[in-house]
């Protein structure tokens, strides 16, 4: 339950739409980098 709360907080501090979008992306590029290297595997 406190994991929610911690990632409300976190995006409440981003500064602006752009930074959370440029983080957002970031972690969906690692999650594809992710599964394509375990089908590699």
């Amino acid at each position: 339950m406190d994991g929610a709360r911690v990632v409300v907080s976190l995006l409440k501090n981003v500064p602006g739409p752009a930074e959370g979008v440029a983080a957002l992306e970031q972690s969906l590029a690692k999650a594809r980098e992710d599964m394509e290297s375990r089908s590699a595997a």
